[in-house]
């Protein structure tokens, strides 16, 4: 089976960090949950906005640890004969030139550092079109992915599971299985795997 998986909001747990970091950066609690737009969640100014992520994005992207259990449950995924894609539209990473290298390597170390095993890694524009045809670009069989324009755009073409933040919690639709943590997803990829093929 050809699992594809997202990084932020899926593998780190981005809406601590940014609920946790903005709180005290801005001097105040998040507006809006339920977004993971910082702009809108903190109703931010662009130029707001860049200062947050000039001071944010770089220690975020190398220090954040990974979400509980997510680099054992991938590793024994793995083990049981199932490749492993993470496909991501971290920012910059799409880019051409000097940051879209950078931007690229810090992700790929701080997968090596968290121990996570996969086989391809696939850098998205930060859009759901992007996402949904790299997946079906890379034959993905199920997604794990938290954002909502990103599960109801890949939905229509295959299973996914939407892996639990904030600005999900009230997405519902047919093809989008909701798991709780990543013991869950484990059992939620066993429990289905009828439905999909045989690992390659």
């Amino acid at each position: 089976m050809n699992i594809g998986i997202d990084v932020d909001g899926t593998l780190i747990d981005t809406a601590a960090y940014l609920f946790e970091k903005g709180e005290v950066y801005f001097h105040r609690g998040p507006e809006d949950n339920g977004t993971a737009d910082v702009k809108k969640m903190f109703s931010l100014t662009q130029k707001e906005l860049n200062r947050f992520g000039a001071r944010f994005l770089l220690p975020y992207c190398i220090k954040s640890p990974i979400i509980e259990d997510a680099a054992e449950i991938i590793k024994k995924l793995k083990e049981e004969g199932n490749r492993i894609l993470i496909i991501t539209s971290r920012a910059f990473t799409s880019r051409q030139g000097l940051m879209g290298l950078l931007s690229r390597r810090i992700l790929k170390s701080w997968l090596k550092k968290m121990a996570v095993p996969y086989d391809a890694i696939s850098f998205c524009d930060n859009n759901s079109a992007s996402k949904e045809a790299h997946c079906r670009m890379l034959n993905v069989d199920v997604m794990i992915d938290d954002n909502p324009d990103n599960l109801l755009a890949i939905s229509q073409s295959r299973p996914v599971i939407a892996f639990p933040m904030p600005w999900n919690k009230d997405i519902g639709k047919e093809g989008i299985i909701r798991a709780r943590d990543w013991q869950d997803v484990y059992d939620i990829i066993k429990q289905q795997e009828w439905l999909l093929p045989e690992p390659r």
